[in-house]
């Protein structure tokens, strides 16, 4: 009975904590929201949103991707604008409380973040400058400090999300032709995917019922922990559900071996002007052997078909899946670090009054 009723007081302190937490965002929400500049990105009414980085370019072209900024902020994205530059900054997906802060995009003036930094709100976890490339010139600490505001940049190693190894970007023409000993494993894999009788169709002209049973299937294999399952479903209905979006440009296709779906890839396409796919996506049965390789070679068939040369299948958390990307030959690698910014007496009232709920770019 006594330890009955531990679990019980145990779960109610649980509940307070995740209240008082929820209340602490909430707060953080409402101060960033009352600076001006500051405007919430919502996916379903980001039109502006999009069309500013419709053109915009970068050789990690995530950072020009709606639906990169969508996924990692799947939790809360804001924007910081001053004239034509913004600068996109959201909750963390997988560490509480704290906030990335992606760099400048839109007219390069390298003086919009440090502005932000003098005057965003410190959650509980602190403040992390995200996807920052090596070698970049950070901005002088005597530039983002005040007064009563005391900052410094210290770089740290990424160890949650996906480039704590490098961005692999590859080479759709060279990965379509699979040409070389250094293809060999993976001319092999597609071979035996071939012969399965596998064929890709495109999401569009697919029963979105069959698709969502695949997720399902595939969320359930991945982890035998519940809850860890039901996340992943609905992390990948989610994405699912931005490739309605109007102006989003998000595509997939499945790969079916005897009418059953075995493998989903969804991607965008960067920049018309300088185009490189961004694969999101990339789902398989692994009990086809080489299903990833196969689908992964589609994909690069695809792009190149449409004009597109170049595709990021991003970086990896850890040593095993950089080396499945690695086998794939990389056109090129970009190397990624992250910056945690210091506050020693962060004020929480510098964010100016008037909170605004706002969406899309002014």
């Amino acid at each position: 009975m006594k330890q009955d009723i531990n679990k019980i007081l145990g779960a109610r302190e649980q509940d307070l904590r995740w209240l008082v937490e929820g209340e602490n965002v909430l707060n953080w929400e409402r101060q960033a929201e009352a600076i001006d500049g500051v405007q919430r990105i919502l996916p379903h009414d980001s039109r502006a949103f999009c069309e500013a980085l419709l053109h915009d370019s970068d050789i990690d072209s995530y950072l020009t991707s709606p639906i990169y900024y969508f996924f990692t902020g799947r939790k809360g994205l804001w924007i910081y604008k001053e004239g034509d530059t913004f600068v996109p900054f959201c909750w963390h997906p997988n560490v509480s409380d704290q906030i990335l802060i992606f760099p400048e995009r839109g007219a390069a003036t390298n003086s919009v973040l440090p502005a932000l930094l003098k005057k965003l709100p410190v959650p509980a976890a602190g403040l992390r400058l995200a996807r920052v490339k090596s070698g970049y010139d950070a901005p002088a600490c005597g530039t983002i400090s005040t007064p009563n505001r005391s900052v410094s940049l210290s770089p740290v190693v990424e160890q949650v999300l996906d480039w704590k190894y490098p961005i692999r970007v590859l080479s759709t023409e060279t990965l379509s032709k699979m040409e070389g000993p250094a293809y060999r494993y993976i001319r092999n894999h597609v071979r035996h995917i071939e012969t399965a009788g596998a064929s890709v169709v495109s999401l569009q002209d697919v029963n979105p019922v069959e698709v969502d049973a695949f997720i399902n299937n595939w969320s359930s294999a991945a982890t035998n922990i519940s809850t860890e399952t039901a996340e992943l479903v609905r992390l990948y209905r989610y994405i699912l559900s931005l490739s309605q979006m109007p102006f989003v440009r998000l595509k997939g296709f499945v790969v079916l071996v005897q009418g059953e779906i075995e493998a989903l890839t969804m991607w965008d396409v960067s920049n018309p002007d300088d185009p490189t796919g961004n694969r999101f996506v990339n789902l398989c049965n692994t009990s086809y052997r080489g299903m990833a390789d196969f689908s992964t070679r589609s994909l690069a068939n695809k792009l190149l078909s449409d004009g597109v040369q170049y595709l990021n299948i991003g970086g990896a958390e850890t040593v095993n899946l950089d080396q499945f990307k690695r086998k794939f030959v990389p056109a090129f690698s970009i190397r990624l670090e992250s910056i945690d910014v210091d506050i020693d007496t962060p004020l929480h009232q510098e964010a100016s009054s008037g909170a605004k709920n706002f969406r899309g770019i002014a």
